[in-house]
């Protein structure tokens, strides 16, 4: 239950950064301003690696209301629902 301007409310990862999620939740975080770092839930610039865990009820005014990935993402077992811009990646190769 998060709220900040930029992106990443709930998590932020930085470049150099790798994150293990397991059994965890990302719940009811908003990002309100139009930041270029998107995720309302997670900002994803590192490694995230997340095992069974809930995204739930994020929200971003552009870009990624759940998880916002410039990084890496392994998602297993894991559920993303009721996200505003659910997902958005930025970095694709």
């Amino acid at each position: 239950n998060n709220e900040s301007y930029v992106g990443g409310s709930g998590i932020t990862i930085g470049s150099e950064t790798t994150l293990y999620l397991k059994n965890s939740s990302v719940c009811n975080n908003s990002t309100t301003g139009n930041a270029v770092y998107g995720g309302g839930g997670i900002y994803d610039a590192g490694k995230l690696y997340m095992y069974n865990c809930t995204v739930s009820g994020n929200s971003h005014p552009t870009r990624g209301g759940g998880i916002h990935v410039y990084g890496f993402l392994n998602l297993t077992d894991c559920t993303n629902y009721l996200n505003i811009f659910l997902l958005s990646f930025s970095n694709l190769v």
